[in-house]
């Protein structure tokens, strides 16, 4: 069995190394409503600049799908369980990059070892038909991520400026080191405004490398911006609704630095 997870971990290794796969994880601190409106919009913001990207739902209760108007579609453990092809569970979505499920809420209660299998290599799949696969995730009771083959991808953390948001933050970073000894995070602040952002990002950054040697990467900011909601009441990207607004522009300053990854 470790034999079989450590090729397992060098195939996966070797095949996000190649050149066009990038694949994003990202952990939010924000509430449902917030998580979902950032993550549609950096989809919508690669997909301005050019990527053909696609926003995977790992999270125990998908809700993320609904936001965007996804319809209930086939997911990866069902093509997984049926040895189907993963791009069968991917679909369009009207902002113009696409979506899929990792489950339905079944896929957490199996254990990880049961699903990792077919699962990651579907998912290596979809990081070879996409520019940049982006993953709303979270962390289990043993600070795992749902599947194994999201612990080789680059590792987002989102935050708000808000003090028990950041402290949640650094304790995912903190977390996740400690169980997997990743060394390497983004960090996202949305909510806020540059300067607060990147004294958020700067006492994270000083805190995780003193205390956990880990260091960090600051990945952007979203100010507020009520176009943001306005947006989204009308079914739309903020980019494609208010190119001009300030949250459009933070959106397409932070897919540039997604795109570099």
């Amino acid at each position: 069995m470790v034999d079989f997870y450590n090729d397992q971990a060098d195939g996966l290794r070797r095949m996000l190394a190649t050149p066009k796969p990038r694949c994003v994880t990202i952990l939010s601190t924000l509430e449902d409503t917030a998580r979902h409106l950032m993550l549609g919009n950096l989809a919508a913001g690669l997909k301005a600049m050019g990527s053909q990207a696609l926003l995977l739902d790992a999270r125990r209760y998908p809700r993320v799908g609904a936001s965007l108007g996804a319809r209930q579609s086939p997911c990866l453990l069902e093509m997984a369980t049926d040895g189907r092809p993963a791009m069968m569970a991917v679909q369009k979505i009207d902002a113009g990059f696409s979506f899929a499920s990792i489950s339905h809420g079944r896929c957490h209660d199996l254990r990880r070892e049961d699903r990792d299998g077919a699962m990651s290599t579907l998912f290596g799949e979809l990081a070879r038909r996409f520019d940049i696969v982006l993953t709303d995730a979270e962390i289990d009771e043993r600070d795992e991520l749902p599947l194994f083959a999201l612990d080789q991808t680059q590792l987002v953390i989102q935050v708000r400026g808000q003090t028990e948001s950041i402290k949640s933050g650094y304790m995912l970073i903190k977390r996740l080191s400690a169980v997997s000894g990743r060394t390497r995070f983004g960090v996202l602040v949305t909510q806020t405004e540059e300067h607060r952002a990147r004294m958020i990002y700067a006492n994270l950054a000083q805190t995780a490398k003193r205390y956990l040697a880990t260091p960090l990467t600051y990945m952007g900011f979203v100010p507020p911006d009520d176009h943001l909601s306005r947006a989204a009441r009308a079914g739309r990207s903020v980019i494609d609704a208010f190119p001009s607004a300030v949250a459009s522009v933070a959106f397409r300053q932070i897919a540039g630095q997604f795109s570099l990854l």
